[in-house]
């Protein structure tokens, strides 16, 4: 299982000083698309967005392997990452148990509350694909090309990467969007991830994130 042109840092080697690991790792880049925005145009917001879509359409390709559970490949548990952190305590092994998993972790919820939520997301079809985890502008490295345009040369920070619902992606790259956000990137969220694509699911998370203990 494995993306040999997908655009992520290789790993080269490891060296352990002490208590301390370190990782050497394929160089991306020096420009994050966090610092580069501001100076772009719509027409290259919207290259950055195609371009982006493409790469996570390829990740999102990738099969679950059979008897895998949600979440993590390294230790089987599913992690939701918010103000604070919430970590499956048991495997996961389908969409119905990640939702108990999520609307688990109400502060003061009434079951009943918690039901009526639930309730909109029944006999929706539920994949479950590969998924970044935490993809914001700082995690996606860009370099400007000889003609002047912009391309995406990497995607780094992998720790709450798995497999996870469709829908996930969305909900972890609007997770700090806020009604006084006046940056424009999640106007130009590429088509792949969009939580327009995911509109019940990531509704539905929209009103259950201020309930949850991991979002005080």
């Amino acid at each position: 299982m494995n993306l040999p042109d997908f655009p992520a840092p290789r790993p080269h080697g490891l060296i352990q000083l002490g208590r301390y690991y370190l990782m050497f790792t394929t160089f991306m880049g020096s420009h994050n698309l966090e610092e580069v925005w501001p100076q772009l145009d719509d027409v290259q917001k919207r290259s950055i967005s195609t371009q982006l879509d493409s790469v996570m359409s390829q990740l999102r390709s990738l099969p679950r392997p059979a008897n895998t559970p949600f979440g993590s490949v390294t230790d089987d548990k599913c992690v939701d990452r918010r103000r604070g952190t919430r970590t499956s305590q048991h495997p996961i092994t389908s969409a119905r148990e990640f939702d108990d998993f999520m609307f688990s972790g109400t502060r003061h919820a009434t079951p009943s509350y918690v039901q009526y939520l639930r309730n909109f997301k029944n006999d929706l079809p539920t994949r479950c694909v590969f998924t970044h985890g935490d993809l914001h502008q700082g995690n996606i490295i860009v370099e400007r090309g000889e003609d002047g345009s912009w391309q995406i040369a990497g995607i780094v920070d992998w720790e709450n990467s798995g497999f996870y619902p469709a829908y996930w992606e969305a909900v972890k790259m609007t997770n700090c969007l806020a009604a006084m956000d006046a940056g424009d990137w999640y106007l130009y969220l590429p088509e792949s991830v969009a939580p327009q694509r995911y509109a019940v699911e990531w509704l539905v998370d929209w009103v259950l994130d201020r309930h949850l203990k991991n979002s005080l």
